[in-house]
Order: C-alpha cells, then sequence, then structure tokens
C-alpha cells in the first residue's frame, strides 16, 4: 500500500486557529445533542409537562 505524504504543518498558526474553531463547533453540537436527548430546552420541557404532554426521551 502507497504512504501518502502530508503537506499540512500541524504546528502552523493558521492549523492551530482552524483546530480550535472546530473544536467549539464540537463542543456545541455536544451541548446541543445533550439538550435534544433530554426533550429540549427546560422551559419547553415543563410547558410540556404542566400540560400534561409526555415526553419522549428515548
Amino acid at each position: 500500500m502507497a504512504i501518502l505524504k502530508s503537506k499540512i504543518s500541524t504546528d502552523s498558526v493558521r492549523f492551530l486557529e482552524n483546530r480550535d474553531y472546530m473544536q467549539v463547533q464540537i463542543d456545541d453540537l455536544r451541548k446541543r445533542q445533550d439538550e435534544i436527548s433530554l426533550g429540549g430546552p427546560a422551559p419547553s420541557r415543563e410547558k410540556h409537562k404542566s400540560r400534561g404532554e409526555i415526553i419522549s426521551t428515548a
């Protein structure tokens, strides 16, 4: 199998800035996924519970 050579410099300022930016995006996505798995934002969950509605958390 041929080995592909990369010209990406993982210690360049541009690479590090992009990595940091992407990490913020990933953290935000995981936070949103966690909130969704709970059934949405707390105020929305409370509104549905006060109406006697069932919230799916599956």
